[in-house]
């Protein structure tokens, strides 16, 4: 092929790709991110801890280690199955925003068999492979959900932690991020409070039936020191941490973005462009190279027309 129309088959390409990439990345919804900045909140329970410490060695039940931090607990209950459970439990329609594709609208239920493309595509692998998927989500479905979606990072120096989470919608993303924020805490509250209540009901069964006045002393500042760890775990909106910003309503979208998609689409078009006019080169006969070919062909013959039409100067011929 003359390098004239070469450089016009590359040029074709070129423009041809890259309109499918700009129009295939302008049609991605816009996503909304919000975030959130959690600080350790401040325990008052640094005696509660030392006296379960007391307490278990005093009665043999083992070396009393430190429990943690709320705040590390809180990290720990982070994407729970367990936290996944309360979450839909409390919040009923969450799991139809999230998962809607998985929702059977005309019969008001969850799609108990394949019903998409892809699921179709993959039970004959289902079958050979004996894996066999629930389609309805569960609460380990939200918990891999809220592992993948939502980023948590610890700053190692300030002990902070910076949460973010995008979805299509902005009041979703803020709402979601705030609820799981929460459940998680309150995962955290529920289990100090039943830990602090196991000991309270020990250590009272265990007064009736001592006699030592070391260890009667000892389970008695103990239970003392629990139930104001029970009543302290009760009090303010936040158990295991303090916000320094709330997650607030994304008014600006924060992808697509429309330069850099269009920087990366007149890449890739200029990439396949050149692997396409280097195959032409390596197999001319190709049938791909031949209707190129033609095609440049058929538009050298249109310019040619057109300029003479005009009076203007045609181009030259090349073939």
């Amino acid at each position: 092929m003359p390098y004239r129309r070469l450089f016009l088959a590359y040029a074709l390409i070129t423009g041809l790709v890259f309109l499918l990439a700009l129009a295939y990345a302008l049609r991605i919804p816009p996503t909304y991110t919000t975030d959130a900045l959690l600080i350790a909140k401040e325990q008052n329970n640094s005696s509660q801890l030392s006296g379960l410490a007391n307490a278990t060695k005093l009665l043999g039940l083992g070396g009393g280690a430190d429990q943690g931090s709320n705040f590390s607990k809180f990290q720990k209950y982070w994407a729970s199955r367990d936290v996944a459970a309360h979450i839909i439990e409390k919040h009923p329609d969450l799991l139809r925003q999230m998962f809607g594709g998985e929702w059977d609208k005309k019969n008001d239920r969850w799609y108990e068999g394949p019903h998409s493309f892809k699921q179709w595509l993959a039970v004959p692998l289902n079958a050979l492979f004996g894996v066999y998927p629930g389609y309805a989500p569960t609460a380990q479905t939200l918990a891999d959900a809220i592992k993948s979606t939502i980023k948590l990072d610890l700053d190692d120096q300030t002990d902070e932690v910076h949460v973010s989470y995008s979805a299509p919608d902005a009041a979703f993303a803020r709402s979601f991020l705030t609820t799981v924020i929460s459940e998680t805490d309150e995962a955290v509250r529920s289990a100090e409070q039943r830990r602090d209540r196991d000991f309270i009901n020990f250590a009272r069964n265990r007064l009736e039936k001592e006699t030592n006045v070391g260890y009667r002393d000892a389970l008695t500042d103990s239970v003392r020191q629990f139930e104001i760890s029970s009543m302290y775990s009760e009090a303010g909106d936040n158990f295991s941490f303090q916000y320094v910003e709330m997650p607030a309503l994304p008014t600006v979208h924060s992808a697509p973005r429309p330069l850099l998609y269009t920087v990366i689409a007149f890449i890739a078009a200029n990439l396949v462009a050149t692997c396409l006019i280097g195959a032409m080169l390596l197999w001319p006969a190709s049938g791909f190279a031949r209707g190129i070919e033609a095609v440049t062909a058929w538009i050298w013959r249109r310019l040619e027309w057109r300029a003479s039409r005009t009076g203007g100067q045609a181009p030259r011929r090349t073939n």
